[in-house]
């Protein structure tokens, strides 16, 4: 779209690689990169606001970091429950604190939160992961409230699986409960994931999904959840 971008992450190399990628594929498009990881992130402000000087502003927010912890609930520990939340929520809400008030400066500001259909449901193995996701779409629903008169448009994303090195983790190290309720519904790809979420994004969309089943299943855990809860016991059992 002609866009000018800015990668936030942790491993320099990989933006390195990133960035030449894109260069490579978008000439007419400067891609700036910074080595930051969000869940730790003192400092981070003034590292920041040299990349938006840099920029030239900001007219859009994607936060998309995360990693994933699976097992039982009494297996993980404290401190990696608490890291899982840093990674998965804390992060992308100091990104957005420190990031709004150049958000507002734009005149087509937009926040997208990619949370996940484990940010509307919880499920068996994901008590570390979960909760963040969960977490994260309650922060999108409040700022999508308090930000309605900035002009800022707020989207939170709701992806099912998708073929990235996350989900290979989750195949590789999944409890067998946890493959039995995803079933043998067929991972989306990356690029379509990407692609929803920047049309949906772009058209102002507050929740942006992939396919039919998510916005169903939201629904009948809703107003069904009796029977709902049933179902997926069933499955686990």
């Amino acid at each position: 779209m002609g866009a000018d971008v800015a990668l936030v992450a942790r491993d320099a190399q990989k933006l390195a690689a990133a960035r030449d990628q894109l260069t490579a594929t978008h000439p007419g498009s400067r891609v700036l990169t910074l080595s930051l990881d969000i869940a730790n992130h003192k400092g981070a402000q003034s590292e920041l606001d040299g990349l938006l000087r840099d920029l030239g502003g900001l007219d859009v927010l994607v936060n998309n970091a995360g990693s994933m912890t699976l097992g039982l609930f009494s297996e993980i520990t404290l401190e990696r429950h608490a890291a899982a939340m840093e990674a998965n929520y804390t992060g992308h809400l100091t990104m957005t604190h420190l990031l709004l008030p150049a958000i507002k400066e734009s005149k087509q500001g937009r926040i997208v939160f990619v949370s996940s259909v484990a940010g509307f449901l919880g499920i068996y193995g994901y008590s570390a992961y979960s909760p963040a996701k969960f977490a994260m779409t309650g922060l999108a629903e409040c700022l999508r409230q308090e930000l309605k008169d900035s002009g800022v448009t707020v989207s939170v994303a709701f992806p099912p699986d998708t073929e990235t090195p996350m989900l290979t983790y989750e195949k590789d190290h999944g409890l067998a409960e946890t493959k039995a309720l995803a079933g043998k519904v067929k991972p989306k790809s990356a690029d379509f994931v990407a692609g929803r979420i920047v049309s949906g994004a772009m058209a102002g969309k507050f929740e942006i999904f992939f396919e039919l089943e998510s916005p169903v299943i939201r629904f009948v855990k809703a107003f069904a959840p009796r029977i709902f809860f049933a179902v997926i016991d069933r499955i686990i059992r």
